[in-house]
């Protein structure tokens, strides 16, 4: 199934189908006995015989700064305020994002 913005109810949907298959799935593979080994066995040669292929856009890795891009970023929000120079250093001496402060 292709990755797409679906509605709420679409996706409600999409999950009560996709678990009725599961769950048939399991009494299939329960009845086997399967390996752990043997379950992946599985999985790779019925994704080969659907011609299912890896998805070719993954989530990127983030850019990250560089030391001298991080120093710059900090003096100029001491530059702004002392409030904002100090909450941004201590964001990155302590490896917290911003998601992590908010509620």
């Amino acid at each position: 199934m292709p990755k797409t913005k679906l509605s709420a109810l679409a996706k409600t949907v999409e999950a009560k189908e996709l678990k009725e298959l599961i769950n048939a799935t399991v009494k299939l593979w329960r009845k086997s006995h399967l390996t752990y080994d043997q379950a992946g066995y599985v999985g790779k040669e019925i994704r080969r015989q659907l011609k299912i292929k890896r998805a070719a856009v993954r989530q990127t890795v983030v850019h990250r700064l560089s030391r001298d891009e991080e120093q710059k970023l900090i003096r100029q929000a001491y530059r702004e305020t002392s409030t904002h120079g100090l909450l941004l250093k201590t964001l990155f001496l302590t490896g917290h994002g911003f998601p992590n402060l908010l509620p």
